[in-house]
């Protein structure tokens, strides 16, 4: 019988462990906790935000207005009325840019919400991989432990990963606007542009795309009369009455705007930059800022400009709604795409003038026409070109001009026989057939410096300039026809630098110092004249039966156009003016020497 084993001594009894304290959570993952529990909080607001400007969205739809469809439902019944056409125009015009207001919100809230998932994942996945690589302690994993961990951690990257995703496609989807570029609109009224310009059905423009836009100076055909009467003729800076928007210019330039759709262009520089500004139409934000620059063969010498010179960037650009042309003093010539980007450039040399060049480029089809006066006119520099506006390579080239440096700008004319570039110079307009640049006819009847640009008008192509006379001359005939070409000419009130403007029945001249003139366009019969007061550089304009003129001290004065003198309005800009004015529907584009104006009416409250 085995001997009896004797207990165990108290001090040898096992004593029972205890629990293990927690070990402190490190420094890095307490701050990754923080972080996403402070992304988490932040994701649910934005969303909570987005769903309420989503809301709002809805509401402010244009189509979904029951005051614009009465308007509508109103017009249908009296569709003469211009009082609801323009109530109908503003209403769609407010409710349009809160539409558009809230739907940039919307899109800014996905990137948030985005951003925040993306931190907020981040985070979270900071803390697991601190817990994974540092355990608390060691203990015995109970069966099926890591087949659990591994199902719920594909779970968390399910969801979060369809979050994510989420975020992303509401993002694409809020980044455009429900509105159709066109909507059913009232009699005699035009839908506010959409945000981007829309994409072009042909690679040139049509005669009725041209019309409804103003793509070049003085506008369709170089005539300064606006397609549109809706314009105002008042506003007020000071209390914004009539001022939709105005944009900070870079600097300050004698270019005119140019609006197509919803862009409007302009260019600025000097010997060191020169570039083309792209303004949105509707809320006046830059869109795009681009440098002409690395031009092949560009003239790198400063130009020798006097301080009374109109600068680098005195010629206004042109558009056919696909490309923005520009060009500089120093010969660059650049094509933009309505994103910004240069689609071809070239320079066509050191240009031989004194005070810079001033000449702006004209489209015409499928060319783009410049005149380059320059020297002497003995010299064989000065000629007319069309280029090809796809890539800038030369059509034609016309023989050289017998003409010194100018500053006026070609007029493309529709005539019986044929389209004709009526140019002006000292002392010759000459007339070029425009299919091939062949000289048709030339007329003596200019001198001195020429500025003021041709313009063509009840058959008669009228030519002026100060030191010359204003002559009215008939577009037919070969070589010089200076004695059988002219109807009639007068010698009063003659310009130096504003061109003439024609509404049918009169011709208007406006010189530096303010005098305004009036002639019968069929006789050359002086009207009337006015002493305005006022010192002019931009060229007037027409609307309706509206003449506009805008002086260098930012001041417009409206006449009526008509066989006696009579001012209907004044309106003070507050700046300096003297680029030539742009119209649009219901809009007036003005360049002071600081801000970029956009006049038109707006609501009551």
């Amino acid at each position: 019988m085995p001997p009896p084993v004797a207990p165990p001594a108290a001090s040898d009894k096992p004593r029972p462990r205890p629990p293990a304290a927690p070990l402190p959570r490190p420094a890095r993952e307490r701050a990754a906790l923080a972080t996403a529990a402070v992304a988490g909080v932040f994701c649910a607001l934005v969303v909570l935000t987005m769903l309420v400007e989503h809301v709002r969205a809805l509401r402010a739809n244009p189509l979904n207005s029951l005051a614009l469809a009465q308007l509508k439902a109103a017009l249908a019944q009296d569709p003469g009325n211009e009082q609801l056409k323009q109530r109908a125009r503003v209403l769609d015009l407010e409710l349009r840019r809160a539409h558009d207001h809230h739907l940039a919100l919307d899109e800014r809230g996905a990137w948030l919400l985005l951003g925040g998932m993306t931190v907020f994942l981040l985070a979270t996945q900071t803390t697991l991989w601190r817990r994974r690589l540092i355990p608390p302690r060691k203990t015995p994993k109970p069966p099926g432990h890591d087949a659990r961990k591994r199902t719920q951690a594909t779970a968390a990257v399910v969801v979060v990963g369809g979050v994510v995703c989420t975020a992303a496609w509401v993002l694409s989807q809020r980044s455009s606007s429900a509105l159709p570029r066109e909507t059913a609109k009232p009699a005699g009224a035009t839908a506010a542009p959409p945000s981007s310009p829309p994409i072009p059905a042909t690679p040139f423009p049509t005669a009725a795309e041209v019309q409804r836009n103003w793509p070049e100076f003085r506008g369709p055909d170089r005539l300064a009369v606006a397609a549109y009467t809706n314009v105002p003729m008042t506003w007020n800076v000071q209390t914004g009455e009539n001022v939709l928007w105005k944009a900070a210019l870079p600097a300050a330039d004698f270019n005119s705007p140019v609006v197509w759709d919803n862009r409007v262009f302009l260019t600025t520089g000097d010997a060191r930059k020169r570039e083309v500004l792209c303004f949105d139409a509707l809320s006046g934000q830059l869109v795009w800022q681009k440098a002409v620059e690395n031009v092949p063969g560009s003239n790198t010498t400063p130009l020798d400009l006097p301080q009374a010179s109109s600068g680098y960037a005195a010629a206004t650009v042109a558009t056919d709604g696909r490309r923005v042309y520009a060009f500089f003093a120093n010969g660059d010539l650049a094509a933009l795409t309505y994103d910004g980007q240069i689609a071809w450039s070239r320079s066509l040399g050191k240009l031989d003038n004194a005070y810079g060049h001033a000449s702006s480029p004209r489209c015409y089809h499928d060319r783009l026409l410049l005149q380059l006066d320059q020297g002497d006119g003995q010299d064989g520099k000065s000629k007319l070109l069309a280029l090809d506006p796809l890539s800038g390579k030369t059509v034609w080239e016309s023989a050289a001009r017998p003409a010194p440096r100018s500053w006026a700008t070609p007029v493309v004319i529709h005539t019986g026989a044929g389209d004709q570039i009526i140019t002006d110079s000292n002392p010759w307009v000459i007339a070029y057939e425009a299919a091939n640049g062949a000289e048709l006819w030339r007329a003596k009847v200019l001198a001195g410096e020429v500025t003021p640009s041709p313009i063509f008008a009840g058959g008669l192509v009228l030519a002026v300039n100060d030191g010359a006379q204003l002559s009215a001359l008939r577009p037919a005939g070969h070589g010089d026809v200076t004695q059988s070409g002219l109807a009639w000419s007068a010698d009063q009130g003659l310009p130096e630098i504003c061109s003439p403007l024609a509404d049918g029945q009169r011709v208007y001249l406006l010189n530096t110092y303010g005098q305004v003139t009036c002639f019968d366009l069929p006789t050359g019969k002086q009207l009337w004249d006015k002493d305005l007061e006022n010192e002019f550089k931009a060229s007037p304009s027409l609307v309706g039966d509206h003449v506009y003129l805008v002086s260098v001290k930012g001041t417009t004065i409206v006449l009526q156009a008509g066989p006696a003198f009579k001012e209907l309005a004044r309106s003070e800009l507050g700046e300096e003016v003297i680029a030539s004015p742009a119209f649009t529907d219901a809009r007036l584009y003005l360049r002071g020497k600081d801000h970029l104006f956009c006049l038109g009416a707006k609501p009551r409250p």
